[in-house]
């Protein structure tokens, strides 16, 4: 052990602690050289009254993934609520073997997720435009939470500027989403279920699946929607939009002005027969409430950072 560094000590308890369990979660019996696990444990850390060097390891080894696999359900119960608990579990290990922990924080855990999820369509069968969606959903939240905020711009700005050479873009932390499901219904009534569950849960057991028993958790509803995924005043928020308000929203947050944006919003509504009638006021209200929100900034990147 003397002659052992402490740079090589750490360095077995980082891949020790990080490599997956087996399927019944414990330690692999095997070190990464092919040596007995025990065996190449011992040469690093002493056995006590109790457990040998191995079975010490292996309690870090199962906390680090316990706590990866909470994270991952915390962040996206709707995902889970759908999969079930053991449909989830596949998914969430599958995607950290893919996927594993790059960050200091647990936040950008899932950041993979909805890729890996489009990806994977064998983890998520028969419900996979769903769960696709579900994840894309619950990622937003996790980025509207806490994701970089610029300084928006005022109305002022907007209607003095050339609207053939202005060029608005959105904040980092807001996300558009189209929809084939009301998620934002989902997600209401997910939670509102797991509350009143949970109440009740004092007096029976953990109760968020159907497999737990009792009440089975509300399911997805479908409708095409609209949605952005926000925050404002510290709290995450869902609002729906219309599709003129979607069209140009996204074509603003691709580097379009807008001037670019209104015309394609128009385009698309004549292709497809939606009346433009008004419409000239509801963007002008649409606006007016999206800068209020704060959703605004500069597009041309002259704004700091707060």
């Amino acid at each position: 052990m003397a002659s052992i560094r402490f740079g090589q000590i750490q360095e077995f308890m980082w891949q020790a602690v990080s490599r997956p369990l087996n399927e019944d979660y414990s330690s692999k019996k095997r070190w990464i050289d092919g040596k007995s696990f025990e065996v190449s444990a011992s040469d690093f850390i002493k056995p006590n009254e109790k457990l040998s060097s191995a079975q010490r390891v292996q309690i870090y080894n199962q906390q680090y993934w316990y706590r990866l696999l909470d994270c991952l359900e915390d962040d996206f119960p709707g995902l889970r609520a759908v999969l079930g608990a053991s449909g989830f579990l596949r998914l969430a290990t599958e995607y950290l073997n893919e996927y594993p922990s790059r960050s200091f924080s647990l936040r950008d855990l899932g950041c993979d997720l909805p890729e890996f999820v489009d990806a994977r369509q064998d983890l998520i069968a028969p419900n996979a435009t769903l769960c696709g969606e579900l994840a894309r959903f619950e990622w937003a939240q996790v980025v509207a939470f806490d994701g970089p905020s610029l300084e928006p711009i005022d109305d002022e700005y907007i209607r003095t500027a050339n609207p053939e050479t202005l060029k608005v873009s959105l904040q980092p932390y807001l996300t558009l989403l189209e929809l084939t499901h009301a998620l934002d219904h989902y997600s209401v009534a997910l939670n509102r279920h797991a509350r009143d569950r949970s109440e009740a849960g004092s007096k029976k057991c953990e109760a968020d699946t159907v497999e737990s028993g009792g009440e089975p958790a509300p399911w997805p509803v479908l409708e095409h929607i609209y949605l952005v995924v926000h925050r404002h005043e510290n709290t995450v928020y869902f609002k729906r939009i219309d599709v003129s308000g979607f069209l140009i929203l996204r074509a603003l947050s691709r580097g379009q002005s807008l001037s670019e944006a209104l015309n394609n919003a128009v385009e698309f509504m004549q292709e497809n027969a939606i009346p433009l009638e008004g419409l000239q006021n509801d963007i002008q209200k649409s606006f007016a409430l999206w800068n209020r929100l704060g959703w605004l900034q500069n597009g041309n990147g002259l704004n700091r950072q707060s």
